[in-house]
């Protein structure tokens, strides 16, 4: 059974929503609050497992839905040039996680990022 590949008219919002709340909300191990588009490309193959000519759909969506908004210029990891994205803002923005899901990720990040740190509250 082939799998149908998204086009862009078949990648609907909630498929947006759920891609980024995985990333926000279920991810596990090192995780970011920014991404470059190769690695939200990395992510988006992984999760709906498309080809790499389907994201230009996939981001197309995106960035109607905001995603130019949320560049982050400061980013540490911006030296190469490349465009990253505030995953978090875009999802504040669009209202797909709570503030009390962006607490929680923070706090999962700290204790990642910071093992051997006790828990700040």
């Amino acid at each position: 059974m082939k799998l149908k590949k998204p086009k862009l008219e078949d990648v609907k919002e909630d498929r947006i929503r759920e891609l980024v709340r995985y990333l926000i909300c279920k991810k596990t191990g090192l995780i970011y609050s920014t991404y470059s588009r190769s690695e939200l490309t990395f992510e988006i193959i992984k999760l709906i497992k498309c080809d790499v000519s389907d994201i230009d759909s996939v981001f197309s969506i995106m960035h109607r839905l905001g995603l130019h908004i949320c560049i982050d210029l400061c980013s540490p990891f911006n030296i190469d040039g490349s465009t990253n994205y505030n995953i978090i803002k875009f999802a504040q923005m669009r209202g797909y996680v709570t503030d009390e899901e962006v607490e929680d990720f923070h706090r999962r990040k700290w204790a990642y990022d910071y093992p051997d740190e006790e828990d700040l509250k």
